[in-house]
């Protein structure tokens, strides 16, 4: 584990798609709702504000990442 952190491989996800709950479940935020998944199943929380996006940080699949929804997201 310690040479994947060295070389420095990250995951970044990001789902994107339409802010508001007007579009929750819209088939067009299928970026949203594929990064909600990702990160429920990782246990990263998406609660963190940062550049218009909600962020969280976590490992995914043994390897240091993060999940974002640009522009509130749906989470």
């Amino acid at each position: 584990m310690a040479n994947e952190e060295q070389s420095g491989e990250r995951y970044l996800i990001v789902g994107l798609g339409n802010p508001g709950r007007a579009h929750l479940y819209n088939r067009h935020n299928i970026g949203f709702m594929a990064v909600d998944r990702l990160a429920a199943r990782h246990e990263i929380e998406l609660k963190r504000v940062q550049n218009k996006a909600i962020v969280g940080s976590g490992r995914i699949a043994g390897r240091p990442g993060k999940a974002r929804l640009p522009d509130g997201g749906a989470a």
